[in-house]
């Protein structure tokens, strides 16, 4: 999980609760069981308040610490990082190149803004059989109501298919 705060946190528990090993990164070192405690604010019973579901973390602000992270055979990479000046295309090509180590087993979530992930070098890399498949999420407010558009994309020979999910969010989901 690329950025383990709350949203990331709550990632970990659900992912630990469907049997996989998680790895945490984060932009500054976390190094004592004090460190990783969540600062900010949990919904009781949710999240990992304490940081203790990581089976590893990892730190840094760099592209190689960035890279060291990718190079740990992931089956998944759940982007869960603020936009911010510092992490506007931080995943990039040669981070999917990285990533693309392992012959494109590696399915990208990216729950985070989408300039976090440099979208040109995703569909290259979808193209290419660097990774296996993405999903991202990307929402607007439409007057009082929120619409979330998800989008799936898969590797089908030469083509990628996407599959569009359009939920309308007001006090309940709704399919569209």
């Amino acid at each position: 999980i690329l950025g383990y705060g709350a949203i990331g946190r709550q990632i970990a528990r659900l992912s630990q609760a469907l049997g996989m090993e998680v790895y945490a990164y984060t932009f500054r070192p976390r190094d004592t069981p004090e460190s990783r405690q969540h600062q900010g604010y949990c919904v009781p019973g949710t999240g990992d308040q304490d940081g203790a579901i990581p089976a590893r973390w990892f730190s840094g602000s760099s592209s190689l610490d960035i890279e060291e992270f990718l190079k740990q055979d992931l089956d998944m990479l759940v982007v869960s990082l603020p936009l911010n000046p510092g992490t506007r295309g931080l995943i990039g090509r040669k981070e999917f190149e990285t990533l693309g180590r392992r012959g494109g087993k590696t399915f990208v979530v990216n729950i985070a803004r989408g300039p976090i992930v440099d979208t040109d070098a995703l569909s290259d890399a979808l193209r290419s059989g660097l990774i296996s498949s993405r999903t991202a999420k990307a929402m607007r407010r439409l007057s009082d109501e929120y619409k979330v558009v998800i989008r799936c994309s898969f590797q089908s020979q030469d083509k990628i298919t996407y599959i569009n999910l359009l939920c309308q969010i007001n006090s309940s989901f709704k399919f569209l």
